[in-house]
């Protein structure tokens, strides 16, 4: 082993169960996010290869990319290529990402695989191996995590390394995990994010700081827990609510969110504060074809552009100040629309964007953390919007396979546009936001 690897930082928690790893057959992770799981496994794993005799062994995350930056490179230092060092090589092996590694048993060959989809086994169906790490349990199809366990029945020294975030009770991995338990096969480690020995106790406080300590985020993040997605997905505090002061704000935005069918068409002005400390939501505009004061006279699509076009006009003359953006999730048909529209008129040079759409769970997670900051607010009169945030719910069907989503259902009176519309603008000045730490408890202290 590297000298870097004698030196690894590891505490009491993750020494028992790097030890115990040694002897059983299966070894699984769950816990909090930053809490060292994947770093412990990875080097459970890697005085696993020293030893074991068997030559072949898998690395299967939900991609390639993520089985080769966790457990190869691990961040850039704690990775297998640097506990083996010089003995380390990466190479190829059936055409698949690979490692070849030097040990006193012999050379070691390990292959990085992707497991989300439904036909990834059958990259490596008909191997034999040794030993596997199953990366992102949660995150792997049940035929990949199926064909792992039968690919080790042959080896002399079987052995499965699993890691993962907690997610509902519900989800099938913990009816393994059950069965493990109860034959006595499994060294089961929980972690929080208390037990990574390189964090220090400032940076814990400040990640803490992030969550609102009664979302699920904090419970699963911070505490690893197991959670249920379900019910409502923001709580909102008197700190969200403001009125509009022009003076507050150093830059604007309008976003339109264009509903088809069931959906609402909304239109916001966003505005972020000076010092970067937050962004709020200011003007805004609904209306939905399928209420039934609307049903039989609906709008056009010219007719939503035209309305965008009046609702940007209006809202400049309250603050005074050219937008720097409007960022519109709509058909090509309707860009064209809203610029047919605007020509003639003085916003007729504005900068018009698609919006950037974050993955819908980390959409969540950061739009929650904002608004336990105070960095996300609404004007009082948005009250639409406010209801939006208030009343939309996670899809719990969803979060059973491992998925954090809203419940969109609009003909069953779900509503998320406004909360898509507001979030378009957040990740607009996410690089804004990113400028300084704030948060308003810590503020007021």
């Amino acid at each position: 082993m590297s000298t870097f690897s004698q030196t690894f930082k590891c505490n009491e928690h993750w020494a028992e169960y790097i030890n115990k790893s040694q002897y059983y057959k299966y070894n699984w992770c769950e816990g909090a996010y930053r809490s060292s799981k994947s770093v412990s496994n990875t080097l459970a794993f890697a005085l696993y290869l020293e030893n074991t005799e068997d030559k072949i062994h898998l690395v299967i995350a939900s991609t390639v990319s993520s089985a080769r930056n966790i457990v190869e490179d691990g961040d850039g230092c704690l990775g297998l290529k640097y506990y083996f060092a010089s003995r380390y090589k990466e190479t190829k092996y059936k055409g698949n990402d690979a490692g070849i590694i030097k040990t006193k048993t012999g050379e070691k060959i390990i292959v990085y695989l992707g497991g989300a989809m439904e036909s990834s086994f059958k990259i490596f169906r008909g191997w034999s191996i040794g030993g596997v790490i199953l990366e992102e349990l949660n995150l792997l199809h049940e035929n990949t995590i199926n064909e792992a366990k039968g690919r080790i029945l042959l080896a002399k020294d079987p052995k499965v390394f699993i890691s993962h975030n907690p997610v509902s009770s519900a989800h099938p991995i913990y009816e393994w995990l059950e069965e493990l338990e109860e034959k006595g096969l499994v060294n089961y480690n929980h972690s929080t994010i208390d037990d990574n020995p390189a964090l220090t106790e400032e940076r814990r406080t400040e990640i803490k700081a992030e969550y609102d300590p009664d979302s699920i985020f904090y419970k699963q993040y911070i505490l690893g827990q197991r959670v249920s997605a379900e019910g409502l997905v923001y709580s909102l505090k008197d700190y969200n609510y403001t009125e509009y002061d022009s003076k507050e704000y150093i830059k604007y935005i309008f976003t339109a969110d264009i509903g088809d069918g069931p959906s609402a068409t909304v239109f916001h002005c966003l505005g972020l504060r000076r010092g970067f400390k937050g962004v709020d939501v200011l003007f805004e505009y609904r209306h939905r074809n399928d209420d039934k004061q609307n049903k039989n006279n609906p709008k056009q699509p010219i007719q939503y552009a035209e309305d965008l076009r009046d609702f940007i006009l209006s809202a400049m003359n309250n603050i005074n100040k050219y937008p720097d953006v409007l960022i519109i999730d709509g058909s090509p048909a309707f860009y064209r629309d809203i610029q047919s529209v605007i020509k003639n008129t003085e916003i007729k040079n504005i900068t018009i964007r698609f919006p950037f759409k974050e993955d819908i769970a980390e959409r969540i997670r950061y739009s929650n953390s904002l608004l336990y900051q105070g960095r996300l607010r609404f004007n009082k009169n948005c009250k639409e919007t406010i209801n939006s945030f208030k009343f939309v719910q996670y899809d719990p069907k969803a979060y059973t396979k491992g998925d954090i989503k809203y419940y969109d259902e609009p003909t069953m009176g779900t509503r998320v546009d406004e909360v898509d519309s507001v979030l378009y603008g957040v990740y607009y000045f996410i690089n804004d936001l990113k400028r300084i730490n704030y948060n308003i408890h810590t503020e007021a202290e």
